[in-house]
């Protein structure tokens, strides 16, 4: 059961990207956590798929939040005390892979790679569970392209995409606005 949060429940600051309500709720969907996982979220921005992920971990399960942005770590430890998660996630300062812990995961997010998707991945793929998934959300058609070219040269089969478009809508007047969000490809691999 997928505990779900609107956006409105995160501390923001407008210079940290966040994964939107409905982009969360699919990505926890193709990610079919158990509470026991051990879990990585890179570029975690403000947290808010961490915070949803951990809230479904019990005891033995733990996530992993790596950001490079000191001032999205900034919101991100802000949401952890915020939902009292501390005990929960690991926030890490730092640039992936470098900064991935050593450690085997059953679900890997990419949300950001600051142009280190390649070696995110090969290191993701490397410290992945057996029946693990890496789940990337992908906003640009130069990263889908990279990723694409990461699946043909290495050969991956296993995978699914999808694409989410999602749009708001804002009372004006006797009208209904409508306000489309950027659409986002959600990459699994098995």
């Amino acid at each position: 059961m997928i505990n779900h949060l609107p956006d409105s429940a995160f501390q923001r600051n407008p210079h940290v990207p966040m994964t939107k309500d409905e982009i969360r709720l699919l990505t926890l969907t193709k990610a079919q956590l158990k509470p026991h996982q051990q879990i990585l979220d890179i570029g975690a921005g403000t947290g808010s798929l961490s915070i949803e992920a951990a809230l479904q971990l019990n005891d033995r399960g733990h996530l992993y939040a790596v950001e490079q942005n000191p001032i999205a770590m900034t919101t991100l430890h802000e949401n952890i005390t915020k939902f009292s998660l501390e005990n929960k996630i690991t926030a890490i300062l730092g640039m992936a892979p470098e900064a991935i812990p050593p450690y085997t995961f059953d679900r890997i997010f990419i949300g950001g790679s600051k142009n280190n998707l390649a070696k995110i991945l090969d290191q993701g793929r490397q410290q992945l569970a057996p029946y693990g998934k890496i789940i990337i959300n992908v906003l640009t058609p130069q990263t889908l392209g990279e990723v694409m070219q990461y699946l043909k040269t290495r050969a991956i089969t296993d995978y699914t995409i999808c694409t989410a478009q999602i749009t708001h809508y804002k009372k004006v007047g006797h009208y209904d606005l409508p306000l489309p969000l950027n659409p986002v490809h959600i990459i699994s691999l098995f």
